[in-house]
């Protein structure tokens, strides 16, 4: 009987490994065919969907991207215009702006409304700089308009610390900007 048992277990090995590895492949094969048949399903019907409603695939790009093609864009469309105030952070401010010597700065321009000036809240000091020149560039429009605005203000804001060069380089057509949307006709008209 055990001679029978030695001569059967070989024999049923050798049928039952195949036949349980041949299942293991059938199993494997039907699975990636179903894969992919369903992938190839799938596939159709996005293609046929977005056909007949197309759908917007979103492109990660960074707000300074993003700022940067549009300002590339709007030059080929409309010219470039150097009064648009639309640059990144980081080309106004290379480097991180002191708000101190903004402060004492803005101090002495706008002694009477310097505190009107200055925002209350922001993220961080390249936020507070941006609102704070801003708000200064808008005080000066109204004082340059009014006929408030000397010759020496002038030489304070141009020197002033941490005014962005890209600011510095269009002030010239600025201030004529002002003086000529009053009917001034060049900047010689400042106040006494």
């Amino acid at each position: 009987m055990i001679a029978t048992l030695l001569i059967a277990i070989p024999g049923l090995l050798m049928v039952a490994v195949p036949m349980i590895g041949g299942a293991w492949l059938m199993i494997c094969v039907a699975v990636a065919l179903k894969t992919l048949i369903v992938g190839i399903i799938k596939h159709i019907g996005f293609a046929v969907k977005t056909w007949i409603k197309p759908h917007i695939h979103y492109v990660h790009l960074s707000d300074h991207e993003i700022e940067t093609r549009y300002r590339e864009l709007d030059i080929k469309k409309n010219g470039y215009n150097p009064m648009r105030h639309d640059f990144h952070i980081k080309e106004l401010f290379p480097r991180k702006p002191n708000m101190e010597e903004i402060k004492v700065a803005a101090k002495s321009l706008f002694p009477h409304r310097y505190h009107e000036l200055m925002p209350k809240i922001g993220k961080d000091d390249y936020y507070l700089a941006r609102s704070f020149l801003t708000n200064m560039a808008v005080e000066r429009h109204t004082q340059l308009t009014a006929g408030q605005w000397s010759e020496a203000k002038e030489k304070q804001w141009i020197e002033m610390p941490f005014l962005p060069v890209i600011m510095r380089e269009v002030d010239e057509e600025f201030v004529n900007w002002c003086f000529l949307a009053v009917g001034r006709e060049v900047k010689e008209h400042y106040a006494s």
